[in-house]
């Protein structure tokens, strides 16, 4: 799947890799992914969770007036990835900038 098309539980899993998080250590509960032994994982929702993400890895985020969408990129990495709501555009800079612009997402998240 394109990275600029992750949204919700999907873009969430794929935080999760691209943290380096093991396969064994994210479990898939009603649709969403959980991370063993914590809370629910919704970076690309949570402030905390995605903020820590956005200043840890130097996301830049801006606002664009022409398409009135937020646009977000990793320090020292290709491209700018856009959405409607920041943390979006934030996850899926990191996202590529880990695992490049295509991956493969578990079809219970799809």
């Amino acid at each position: 799947m394109k990275i600029s098309k992750l949204n919700g539980s999907a873009l969430d899993w794929a935080v999760a890799k691209a943290w380096g998080v093991p396969d064994d250590y994210i479990d898939i509960k009603n649709g969403h992914p959980v991370l063993r032994d914590c809370m629910s994982w919704r970076p690309s929702t949570n402030w905390v969770q995605g903020g820590a993400i956005i200043e840890q890895e130097k996301i830049a985020i801006d606002f664009s007036d022409a398409g009135n969408d937020w646009c977000a990129a990793v320090y020292d990495a290709d491209g700018c990835y856009s959405a409607k709501a920041p943390l979006v555009a934030a996850m899926r800079a990191f996202v590529a900038s880990k695992l490049g612009n295509d991956i493969e997402v578990p079809e219970e998240l799809v």
